[in-house]
C-alpha cells in the first residue's frame, strides 16, 4: 500500500500551528514567571517591615536608611533591584512610644497622614517611579494606583527620567500601627507622683513635681518639659503657696479654671523646666487646696500657638494638698 506524504500546504499548516503553540507556551511562561516574581517580592517586602519593626522594638527608634540593608532579611527584590526605604525622620532620632504624629505622608491613590515609613520595589519594569517629595509639609509620597499611566516620580534613579506604567509595589507602617507592633506601653509623656505630701497649718512646706517620657525640648531651652497650672477660685491662696520651675525660680503660669486655662494659653506662655516645686507656708484661712498641673513635651516644635491646637503630648493630673490643723 502506497503512503501518501504531507503535502507542502499541510506542512506548512503544520508548523503554524506548532509555532502558535510554542509561543503561546513561551507567553504562558513569561506570565507565570513575572507573576512567581511578584509574589516573592511582596513576601520579601512583608519581611523588610517586620524587620524593621523587630528593629524598633528593640532599639526605640527607626534604623537610618545606610543602616536598612544590614537590618533586613534581603534589600533587592526579585528583578535584583534594591529596595527603596523611606523612614520619618524624626522616628530616626526619637523614641517611637513618645511620638504622635509623623512628617510622613502617603498621597494618591490612597491619602494616609502619620507614616513611619515605607518600603517599596522598583517592579517588574526596573524603573522606581516613586519617590520622596521633601519640599513639602509634611513629606509626601505619591503612591500611584496599580498600572495608572505615564508616571515616572523618581527621576534619579539608574533608569532616569522614563514615564510608563506605574508598576511599583509598595508597604508601609503608620505610627500607630508601629507603636503597636513595637509593644509601646501607657502614655507617651506622664506625671510620675500620685500625691503630694501632707501640709501643717503655719509650718514650711515644699513638695516636687516629677515626669518622664515624651519629646524633650534640647538644650535651647531652660527645661526638658513645658508646665502650667490651674486652679478653681476659692481653693488656692498664693499667699500660701507659690509653684516655680526647677532652673530659675520663676513664678509658674496659673490659670483659674473659670478664667482662661491652661490649654487656651500658647505654649511659650507656659514654662520650661525639667520639674516643679510648690512651696510655701500654709495658713488656717484656706481648705486643703487642689490643682491641676499640666506637663507637655516638644513633639510639636510651633510653641507660639495655643497648647490645645498643636501635636505635643500633655499630661495632667490634679493634686490634693492636704492640711493638718493642729
Amino acid at each position: 500500500m502506497k503512503q501518501k506524504a504531507f503535502t507542502l500546504i499541510e506542512l506548512a499548516i503544520v508548523l503554524v500551528i506548532i509555532g502558535v503553540l510554542m509561543g503561546g507556551s513561551a507567553s504562558l511562561f513569561t506570565m507565570l514567571t513575572k507573576r512567581t516574581k511578584v509574589t516573592q517580592t511582596k513576601q520579601d517586602l512583608d519581611a523588610a517591615v517586620e524587620a524593621v519593626v523587630g528593629y524598633v522594638a528593640t532599639h526605640g527608634y527607626l534604623p537610618k536608611q545606610d543602616e536598612f540593608p544590614q537590618v533586613v532579611r534581603t534589600n533587592k527584590d526579585s528583578w535584583e533591584q534594591n529596595f527603596f526605604y523611606i523612614p520619618d525622620s524624626n522616628l530616626i532620632d526619637d523614641d517611637v512610644c513618645y511620638r504622635r504624629t509623623t512628617d510622613l505622608n502617603i498621597i494618591g491613590d490612597k491619602n494616609i497622614s502619620d507614616v513611619a515609613f515605607i518600603i517599596v520595589s522598583s517592579g517588574p519594569n526596573y524603573n522606581m517611579q516613586t519617590a520622596l517629595d521633601a519640599s513639602t509639609t509634611p513629606n509626601q509620597v505619591n503612591i500611584h494606583r496599580a498600572y495608572e499611566p505615564n508616571v515616572d516620580d523618581n527621576a534619579t534613579d539608574r533608569v532616569g527620567n522614563r514615564p510608563e506604567d506605574y508598576d511599583d509595589i509598595a508597604r508601609w507602617v503608620t505610627l500607630n500601627e508601629l507603636r503597636i507592633k513595637a509593644g509601646c506601653q501607657g502614655s507617651q509623656i506622664k506625671i510620675l507622683n500620685t500625691t503630694l505630701p501632707d501640709g501643717e497649718v503655719n509650718q514650711s512646706y515644699k513638695a516636687t513635681i516629677y515626669a518622664d517620657g515624651g519629646i524633650e525640648y534640647d538644650d535651647s531651652y531652660p527645661g526638658k518639659y513645658c508646665w502650667c497650672a490651674e486652679y478653681i477660685q476659692g481653693e488656692w491662696s498664693s499667699a500660701d503657696f507659690n509653684i516655680t520651675s526647677d532652673n530659675n525660680n520663676s513664678v509658674l503660669l496659673i490659670q483659674k479654671l473659670n478664667d482662661n486655662g491652661c490649654l487656651k494659653e500658647n505654649e511659650n506662655d507656659w514654662r520650661f523646666a525639667d520639674k516643679i516645686n510648690i512651696t510655701g507656708t500654709p495658713s488656717p484661712d484656706y481648705p486643703s487646696p487642689r490643682i491641676t498641673v499640666y506637663v507637655a513635651d516638644n513633639n510639636d516644635p510651633d510653641i507660639s500657638s495655643p497648647i490645645k491646637d498643636g501635636n505635643d503630648n500633655i499630661a495632667s493630673k490634679i493634686f490634693v494638698i492636704t492640711i493638718h490643723r493642729h
